[in-house]
């Protein structure tokens, strides 16, 4: 950007100089002919030309701070996988494999500059039947790029409610929802899912096998903007189907199971692993 300046003041000069030769020349020939105002129309070509540095000026003042991030869901922004699940559960190790469904992000502005890099994007995320009508929400997004909250000290929840988003196209990915195929439906799961068995948290359940998630990113500078995504799952025995646009998007043998491993064990740390 600064090498666009550099060059914009250049061509200033070369321009500017120009016009003093053409005003030198044009005052030569005022008196072969008379009959034209030449002063008139050399000040006439000078205020427009003015006008259209003034303009451009501005228009690169505005292009250096600009302050608006552009996030969107990159190109094939959903995948699906499986994903490990342990935690302890009355004593026993609990361990599961469950599917679950993602988004990705990236933040590719028009022009880049310092300001337009956020750095505390939350993602809000509601889920609705095949109406349109709320079943539950907002949660709270939970990004994969953060900290699990089993990794956390006391009083550090905050740390992980949000994320930054680069303005170099770096991508952002959300967790959706999961589910396992022994149970009939998907829950929501975010970072208050940990703590649950086998991540489930009851006020999660998406107690419907056709419904919608609507996803809203709230940051500095974001424009109001809300994303659908349509979900099927045919209960037991399936896992789920995702769509964005026309094209439905599912994990082909899943290997998605809930796991009960009886053994004993001191309390550790709950994860879910990637």
């Amino acid at each position: 950007m600064r090498e666009k300046i550099k060059y914009i003041l250049l061509g200033f000069g070369v321009v500017m100089s120009a016009i003093v030769t053409v005003v030198s020349w044009v005052f030569d020939i005022q008196g072969k002919y008379p009959e034209y105002d030449w002063r008139l129309y050399v000040l006439y070509g000078f205020l427009g030309f003015f006008v259209l540095v003034v303009f451009n000026i501005i228009l690169l003042y505005i292009q250096l701070n600009d302050k608006t991030p552009k996030i969107d869901l990159i190109d094939n922004p959903i995948f699906i996988d499986d994903v490990s699940m342990q935690h302890i559960y009355q004593g026993s190790i609990i361990q599961g494999t469950s599917c679950m469904a993602h988004a990705i992000w990236a933040n590719n502005p028009k022009h880049r500059t310092e300001n337009n890099s956020p750095d505390k994007v939350r993602a809000e995320i509601s889920y609705l039947d095949e109406q349109g009508e709320k079943l539950f929400g907002p949660i709270q997004g939970r990004w994969i790029e953060t900290d699990q909250p089993s990794e956390l000290r006391t009083g550090e929840k905050k740390k992980i409610e949000s994320t930054d988003f680069p303005n170099n196209g770096a991508s952002r990915t959300l967790d959706l929802i999961l589910k396992y195929p022994e149970d009939e439906y998907c829950y929501g799961y975010n970072n208050d899912s940990y703590g649950h068995y086998m991540f489930q948290n009851p006020k999660f359940a998406i107690n419907e096998k056709h419904f919608f998630i609507a996803i809203e990113l709230k940051g500095a500078y974001l424009p109001k903007k809300i994303w659908k995504l349509e979900v099927i799952t045919n209960g037991k025995g399936d896992t789920f189907k995702i769509k964005k646009g026309d094209e439905w998007i599912e994990k082909t043998n899943s290997k998605a199971s809930k796991t009960f491993l009886n053994k004993k064990s001191s309390p550790k740390k709950t994860s879910s692993k990637r």
